[in-house]
């Protein structure tokens, strides 16, 4: 899974989402703003197989193929 980090009008460069812990992953990005505030998006893997997701960053292909991998 990869995250993207981009400043305006610029190519994405891609980062792999870090895992902190077992069944414990943070995704950084940055914003797409002026400004880089930064954005992280965590994800728990539940003891069911779901995933809890807090904050979450804009959905797009590379995302969704990484959360697929982790869980549902």
């Amino acid at each position: 899974m990869e995250a993207v980090r981009h400043r305006p009008g610029e190519s994405p460069i891609v980062d792999p989402f870090s895992q902190l812990a077992d069944d414990l992953w943070v995704l950084n990005r940055s914003s797409m703003t002026a400004i880089d505030l930064g954005h992280r998006m965590t994800v728990i893997r539940l003891p069911s197989g779901r995933l809890w997701v807090h904050s979450p960053v804009m959905l797009d292909e590379g995302v969704r193929a990484g959360l697929d991998a982790l869980g549902e």
